[in-house]
């Protein structure tokens, strides 16, 4: 039987947090229908032979490959170079499916061929696995479960993150589609670069992916965001250079692209904001703002925290209070 869903595990000393991964695809019913890519990106612990002990069990599901650290753009190109199913999926090595909807899932995959599927997710805790956040793929119940026109509902849909996305093999290598390795925060590009492209989606209204926050060195802290804001402008480079390299897409797929890249954006000025009080920071704010304001105005006006346009309408000068009020938010937090 053809596999329906590819799910692709970029992985790098995980040693904790694989097994649960792995376990909830093992878990699930419709096995035969699922392939699970594991790319072992250079760990040095034991991820690798805890991953090769699913493909020892399960040789039929679990595939295991080791390769040179590169960064999970580059674990996530190299999996999806080896997808065989009509389907595939990005699900990080720290979080997991929940089996029983994974299940729905692939029936409701088996009567789709669109070449975008988004699902609902959740945040949870790590250790704790407390909820914190539930991110629905979108509103409306009429909408979902059918093929619908990307066009039709872009303005409808909120930002797809990579936790929500699933896409159709053949779409995404018809269109050479790559996103950047050696790099931090590439989550955004894996999940815009396919939008020119895309001509019809599902939603899928159903929690299926659970998100890990809190993890210590996860690259979504801020402290990591202020040691990596190199590599996160980098990304941001990436998607305006890509934003120019399509000036012929729809209205609607451009809004859905200004929507997207200013959510990135939004963590760019959070990264300026708790640094605020160092030398510099207030000019290289200014000068980043002045530049999508210029050459970016779609992105600039599709921002849509108040904290930012309110740092604009002082001309950047309220930064020290920003910054105040983001120690006083982290303090409460901890």
């Amino acid at each position: 039987m053809e596999k329906l869903l590819s799910v692709i595990v970029p992985a790098y000393n995980v040693e904790n947090y694989i097994t649960k991964c792995l376990q909830s695809f093992a878990d699930a019913e419709k096995k035969d229908r699922l392939e699970i890519i594991v790319v072992n990106d250079g760990s040095t612990d034991k991820t690798a032979a805890i991953a090769e002990s699913y493909c020892e069990a399960y040789p039929d599901i679990f595939y295991l490959y080791t390769k040179l650290n590169g960064g999970h753009g580059s674990a996530v190109n190299y999996g999806i170079e080896r997808v065989h199913a009509k389907y595939f999926h990005v699900v990080d090595a720290d979080d997991w499916m929940e089996s029983p909807v994974l299940d729905r899932f692939l029936a409701f995959l088996e009567h789709m061929d669109v070449d975008m599927v988004a699902n609902h997710f959740k945040c949870v805790e790590d250790g704790t696995f407390r909820v914190l956040d539930e991110r629905v793929c979108i509103t409306e119940p009429s909408l979902c479960k059918k093929a619908l026109a990307f066009d039709e509902v872009a303005e409808s849909i909120p930002l797809i993150r990579i936790h929500a996305l699933t896409l159709r093999t053949a779409f995404y290598k018809e269109h050479h589609i790559r996103i950047d390795g050696y790099r931090y925060y590439v989550d955004f590009e894996y999940t815009l670069f396919p939008i020119p492209y895309v001509e019809t989606i599902a939603f899928f209204d159903e929690y299926l992916t659970m998100y890990r926050l809190g993890r210590n060195g996860q690259s979504v802290s801020m402290k990591s965001m202020q040691k990596n804001r190199g590599n996160h402008r980098k990304v941001i480079d990436a998607l305006l250079h890509y934003y120019d390299m399509h000036p012929q897409i729809s209205t609607e797929k451009r809004r859905y692209l200004d929507m997207g890249i200013s959510k990135i954006v939004e963590n760019q000025f959070q990264i300026y904001i708790s640094m605020g009080m160092q030398k510099g920071i207030r000019k290289e704010m200014k000068a980043f703002d002045r530049m999508l304001k210029e050459d970016y105005p779609g992105i600039y006006q599709a921002v849509s925290k108040r904290s930012i346009w309110m740092l604009r309408k002082t001309d950047y000068w309220i930064l020290p209070a920003g910054y105040i009020v983001y120690r006083i938010v982290k303090r409460k937090k901890l």
